[in-house]
């Protein structure tokens, strides 16, 4: 039986943690090392698995033990880890976006390419059965040939505070649809125009709201609807949808809930059962799904399902964005 795979983490927030868990439980790896900003933090959560937790990020990405990097630091920080993580010839697990600029992307996709490892990036939808049904039924001829899509992917305000004009609503929920978009049309992007507005978020130098209008090269239009300044009271932090019209057929995906509604005295929640959830003592979903795909990539030698290509033009779609949104005019790509 082959050895598992040594793992550390890079940042050990919400998603590093979750990361960390399933490294932890997989049969073909073994979670070493976890490196944070914050010393408390990475103690706490390496205390919690019982590994090494650190501040140095080449303490725990350099040792011989590790063989993949997992970096789920803040998205406009992902060049330096990622960078050491190929000096060293690790294999890496970059959570969405690849970047917050389209010159970070490049440059660790060279990097990555220069050290001959493997460089996924966590476009999760690819890993929502939900979506991957759309693909499938789009590539078999479903729908005909797309004509326009529509994406939209709205959350609670906390998540907008949380990141504090860190990087917009476009980069940091609209990537996901962007990615499944182009996904689905199989081109690359042309042009896009964005609105924008501030009004619960302007303390934070970020939009509330953005609204773009793009445009594919094959001659597909998409509406991408982004907003993270949804009251706190919504039933669920995530409302998506993302519908598929064709020229023979359409496809609609829904992410409301996913069948599952908890009512106490207070509210009603809707706990997810698609991405991180927990079966018996297990983390399970997509996200693990995700690892998973990762790892045999690692093992034995396969290209991800993401490439570094899908994910650089899921970045230069959210910079022209980002760019429509200061010019106040259409962006080609």
């Amino acid at each position: 039986m082959e050895q598992p795979l040594g793992a550390a983490v890079i940042g050990a927030g919400i998603m590093g943690e979750l990361h960390a868990r399933v490294f932890a439980e997989m049969p073909d790896t073994r979670l070493i090392s976890i490196a944070d900003i914050d010393e408390r933090v990475a103690r706490d959560v390496a205390g919690s698995f019982g590994v090494l937790g650190t501040t140095n990020l080449e303490e725990a990405i350099a040792r011989d033990d590790v063989d993949v990097v997992s970096v789920c630091t803040n998205d406009e920080a992902h060049l330096e880890p990622c960078t050491l993580a190929t000096r060293a010839g690790k294999h890496i697990l970059l959570e969405k976006p690849l970047a917050t600029t389209v010159e970070d992307a490049e440059k660790i996709i060279a990097v990555a390419k220069e050290a001959g490892v493997v460089l996924m990036v966590g476009h999760i939808l690819r890993f929502d059965p939900r979506y991957s049904g759309a693909k499938k039924a789009i590539a078999e001829g479903a729908v005909g040939e797309i004509i326009h899509m529509y994406g939209r992917r709205y959350n609670v305000v906390a998540s907008g505070q949380r990141i504090a004009g860190r990087t917009n609503v476009a980069f940091f929920l609209g990537v996901h649809d962007l990615d499944a978009m182009r996904w689905f049309a199989e081109s690359d992007w042309a042009t896009a125009y964005a609105l924008g507005r501030r009004k619960v978020l302007a303390e934070h130098d970020t939009e509330d709201t953005i609204m773009a209008l793009l445009t594919f090269e094959n001659g597909v239009i998409a509406m991408l609807d982004t907003c993270w300044a949804v009251p706190m009271g919504q039933a669920r932090t995530l409302d998506a949808r993302l519908d598929v019209l064709g020229t023979d057929g359409a496809v609609n995906i829904e992410v409301r809930g996913e069948g599952l509604r908890v009512v106490d005295q207070q509210r009603t929640t809707s706990p997810d059962v698609v991405y991180v959830p927990v079966i018996g003592d297990r983390q399970a979903g997509a996200l693990r799904t995700q690892l998973e795909h990762f790892v045999e990539c690692v093992r034995y030698g396969g290209d991800p399902c993401i490439t570094p290509h899908d994910a650089l033009q899921a970045v230069k779609a959210a910079a022209a964005i980002t760019k429509s949104l200061e010019t106040g005019g259409p962006v080609s790509l």
